[in-house]
């Protein structure tokens, strides 16, 4: 497939003996996907669409997915674990150059004082704290709270983004290891 995709959670465990699954959502806001017609499963061989039967709020981030095709327990075990994916052209356009998806800045250099530290490996959507996950340019990797005063600017064009780090955050990362 060509379309670019979004993960918007998993599939955390079967959930009885018919099929259904519970699915976390790692959205800021996982009701705005709590009635989806049709999903996505990152699968090895990519994204593989699926036909949602029901789903219910279970409670908190918590979903309980019937999907079609999927009739037992051992059908929907071969999914648990697996990323929930939508198509990209589902999320709605950012209304300013400094708001972004946290997917968006993937692979984004990070540059603080004016030098490129490394790339985002990833941002990790820990509750009350996400987290930038930076493979840095001497091949260790570092974790950086994702706050908005450490956020300086953002350059999607360049693909890259700006961060002003409090003294020693970064030797706290490597010193840890």
């Amino acid at each position: 497939m060509s379309e670019d995709f979004f993960e918007i959670g998993y599939f955390a465990k079967i959930h009885g003996f018919k099929g259904n699954l519970q699915f976390k959502s790692t959205a800021d806001d996982p009701m705005k996907y709590g009635q989806l017609d049709a999903l996505f499963v990152q699968m090895p061989m990519g994204q593989v669409p699926f036909v949602v039967e029901h789903m219910s709020h279970k409670r908190g981030n918590e979903f309980i997915v019937k999907l079609e095709g999927i009739d037992t327990d051992v059908d929907a075990k071969n999914l648990t674990g697996k990323a929930v994916m939508l198509p990209s052209s589902l999320l709605p356009v950012m209304e300013s150059d400094d708001e972004f998806y946290h997917h968006e800045i993937e692979g984004f250099d990070v540059i603080v004082n004016q030098k490129s530290l490394g790339k985002i490996l990833s941002v990790l959507d820990i509750p009350g704290n996400p987290q930038i996950e930076i493979k840095l340019k001497s091949g260790d990797e570092a974790m950086v709270p994702m706050h908005d005063d450490f956020i300086k600017s953002i350059n999607k064009k360049a693909k890259e983004i700006h961060l002003d780090l409090p003294e020693g955050l970064l030797d706290l990362n490597l010193e840890a290891k």
